[in-house]
């Protein structure tokens, strides 16, 4: 009990006013990201949910960060949608299937990747694989190519709002410090 009390007692005394601004202005940005993306994707008629889920997932204060961000999600997605789509083609969608699929990208994405970004990968191998299965399961031909494809489509227009915010909200910040 007494660890919870020192932690929110530490978490009290970060609060500030600057940090408060902060995490309000990036909040705005994830809320704003958010009401572009739905818009975006439902005017052209594409499936929103992992846009969004990417806007929220690369968003960062720091434009830096935002962009490695977004590199590492969109190389994260193509290793994994790529490995799961080749798995499902291959070996069919066995339980074997998945787990062969999951263990080569674990792999490939841990020794490449930096830190923890490498988890996005076999994640994103294991939502292809279950789509697969649940189209299958709806009587729906959901082809591991059409659905890897559609699901990388989806995550790239979520980064490139997310992106796009940054760059405007990095620049609105840069001017506001510059009148002070």
């Amino acid at each position: 009990m007494d660890s919870v009390i020192c932690y929110l007692r530490k978490i009290q005394e970060e609060i500030t006013v600057k940090n408060f601004s902060n995490a309000f202005i990036y909040a705005s940005k994830i809320i704003l990201g958010l009401w572009i993306t739905k818009t975006i994707m439902s005017a052209l008629g594409i499936d929103y949910i992992w846009a969004i889920i990417s806007v929220v997932v690369v968003s960062d204060p720091d434009i830096k960060n935002a962009t490695e961000n977004i590199i590492l999600r969109i190389i994260n997605t193509i290793l994994g949608c790529g490995i799961g789509m080749l798995c499902v083609w291959t070996l069919g969608t066995k339980t074997y299937s998945l787990l062969t699929a999951v263990f080569i990208t674990t792999i490939i994405s841990h020794l490449f990747m930096k830190k923890k970004s490498w988890r996005l990968a076999p994640a994103t191998c294991i939502i292809v694989y279950m789509g697969v299965l649940v189209g299958e399961a709806n009587n729906k031909s959901l082809s591991p190519i059409h659905l890897a494809t559609e699901r990388t489509i989806e995550i790239i227009a979520g980064c490139i709002i997310a992106l796009v915010l940054s760059f405007i909200y990095s620049h609105i910040s840069i001017r506001l410090s510059t009148k002070k």
